[in-house]
């Protein structure tokens, strides 16, 4: 009885997501997330890369970090490994493709986010890369409207992209608060970067329109539940207190 209770244990504490061999720690990828600091993100992927047989469920976790982990690399200046893992997220879309993974929108999501990077780094041809991460953006909503993290990326397609090319500014901020439901409504908020990556997109949105309040309260969200949310609480939600006094 006892063996068979360790068994039950064991099954439900990998179902929320504490790893097994061969899977990604969530929570320890989520912790790191929360300190803006994504080194420890590569280490973990290149463990995935290594691995001769890995499950489709750690592909899939595989893509959607590495989805994460390039936009941070962009961001620090990392050229050379953001183009490296381009192409890895590309092989694991085609594996995972090749393995007929369930979600397949994300393969969309994940060819957008590519052609968008490429266009930033100024590796591409932009206007063809643009009107790829447009069409691959618009595809995925498609496929599945209550994809979460699609309809975050349509928010984002929407709110960068020049009006003259069919930016929006008031629809994409309908996206992002469709996802941020979808991700509640489905309860993939615990331990899931995506969710607060959409939160901080949809704080940033507010701000840039000028709805100071409404992006304050969107960070205090946050914080409510990842008060250790380091950009939020030290940089992003005090600099917005300050612009609110200021405009009084």
């Amino acid at each position: 009885m006892k063996t068979i209770n360790k068994l039950i244990i064991t099954l439900f504490v990998c179902l929320t997501f504490t790893p097994i061999v061969g899977q990604m720690n969530h929570q320890k990828m989520f912790e790191t997330y929360l300190t803006g600091n994504l080194t420890n993100w590569g280490k973990e992927l290149s463990k995935i890369e290594t691995e001769k047989n890995p499950t489709t469920q750690t592909l899939a976790d595989a893509a959607n970090y590495t989805y994460g982990y390039i936009a941070w690399l962009i961001d620090q200046n990392k050229k050379e490994e953001a183009e490296h893992q381009m192409a890895r997220l590309e092989t694991l879309v085609k594996q995972l493709e090749h393995r007929h993974y369930a979600d397949s929108c994300l393969f969309y999501v994940y060819r957008s986010a590519n052609a968008a990077y490429t266009v930033t780094l100024g590796t591409g041809k932009m206007a063809v890369n643009g009107l790829r991460a447009i069409k691959f953006c618009n595809r995925a909503v498609e496929m599945n409207a209550n994809n979460a993290i699609a309809l975050s990326l349509k928010g984002n397609v929407d709110f960068y992209r020049p009006a003259i090319f069919g930016g929006n500014k008031k629809e994409a901020m309908k996206w992002y608060k469709k996802s941020v439901d979808a991700f509640e409504k489905q309860k993939l908020t615990t331990n899931n970067w995506n969710y607060y990556a959409t939160m901080l997109t949809l704080a940033q949105a507010y701000e840039k329109q000028g709805y100071i309040d409404e992006a304050i309260a969107t960070c205090q969200k946050m914080l409510k539940t990842a008060p250790t949310f380091q950009y939020i609480a030290k940089e992003y939600l005090p600099t917005l207190e300050k612009k609110k006094k200021e405009t009084k």
